[in-house]
């Protein structure tokens, strides 16, 4: 595991310096550092308080996520969420979600296999209100390049993909496992008999999409979320005297969100640096106002990040080393 999670990390660092490079090789270093002392720090307030009520709106569509195997409150899963939001900072391949999987389903007493699956549902609904976000500003604005909008036409193929298995995992459950049973045969009937009690138990977190309703419910606070997260972006921008459309937000959002579906990198830079830059171009923005503008988002978003979760880690009396490897297992 731990000569697993170096090679991870490794792969991360690399994917970092080729990000950061895409990024910065354009931009010329005197005027990174002259917007950077020019930015208006005072727009951190308002940054931060739209950045909370983007993460407590999270929390809000993981507990309806989580209704048909627990009653749930935001306030119950929003110390799991920022955890595990902090461990993926500072940790390989994403696996803050498997900490915050472990978190919650030592709390509520579920199982793990249960909690992670409603935590792939919710990765689904991210990236469809991403497509959709993606959709209206490719309309909205037409004369983008071409490489981007293919990208955005790829997101909306794998988002489309993985909602129709889900939706047939969920509801067609029973006859799947018989199949995968069959298909399995060969495995060593201990390891056979533990993966379909998994896959069953797992279909138990993907049981909110049964209800229409609900799924209404999930799309809309998706939504809200995420259109949170483009305002955070905006000014972010806005610190630096620079004038976009909100187009221009949601447009650094879905390269965002598309950049770190890959292994993360080391404190997540790279990505998010390249995400601004590349957005920002059609625009008229310069390399170097795009970079600066990413770095006042990535600090703020990441230090926030980082004290809530090691705030609520110690309120429970963890540690992101005992986490790490138990999470692992």
């Amino acid at each position: 595991m731990k000569n697993k999670n170096t090679f991870l990390f490794i792969a991360g660092l690399g994917f970092a310096v080729l990000f950061l490079w895409l990024a910065l090789k354009d931009a010329d270093p005197q005027r990174i550092a002259l917007a950077l002392s020019n930015a208006d720090w005072a727009y951190a307030i308002p940054f931060l308080v739209v950045l909370g009520m983007f993460y407590w709106l999270k929390a809000y569509r993981w507990a309806l996520l989580l209704r048909p195997l627990a009653p749930v409150r935001a306030g119950t899963v929003f110390p799991a969420i920022m955890i595990g939001f902090a461990g993926n900072i500072f940790l390989p391949a994403q696996l803050g979600e498997l900490i915050r999987t472990y978190v919650l389903g030592n709390q509520l007493k579920l199982r793990k296999s249960a909690v992670l699956s409603s935590i792939l549902l919710e990765r689904v609904f991210d990236f469809l209100t991403i497509l959709i976000i993606l959709g209206i500003t490719l309309v909205v604005e037409r004369n983008l390049p071409e490489i981007l909008v293919r990208g955005g036409y790829a997101i909306g193929g794998i988002s489309a993909m993985l909602l129709v298995f889900v939706i047939i995992y969920a509801h067609w459950t029973r006859p799947l496992l018989s199949l995968l049973a069959a298909v399995t045969r060969f495995l060593p009937a201990r390891l056979h008999a533990s993966l379909l009690d998994q896959l069953e138990t797992a279909a138990g977190g993907l049981a909110a999409i049964k209800d229409y309703r609900l799924m209404l419910m999930l799309m809309l606070s998706s939504l809200l979320q995420w259109g949170l997260l483009g305002i955070c972006i905006l000014v972010s921008i806005a610190a630096f005297h620079i004038q976009v459309p909100l187009s221009g937000a949601f447009l650094v959002l879905a390269l965002m969100v598309a950049t770190l579906t890959l292994p993360n990198t080391p404190g997540y830079f790279g990505p998010i640096q390249l995400a601004f830059t590349l957005a920002l171009k059609p625009f008229g923005i310069d390399p170097a106002s795009a970079f600066a503008a990413s770095m006042f988002y990535h600090v703020l978003a990441y230090f926030s990040v980082l004290i809530a979760g090691f705030y609520y880690t110690r309120q429970l009396g963890l540690t992101f080393k005992r986490l790490s490897r138990e999470s692992g297992r």
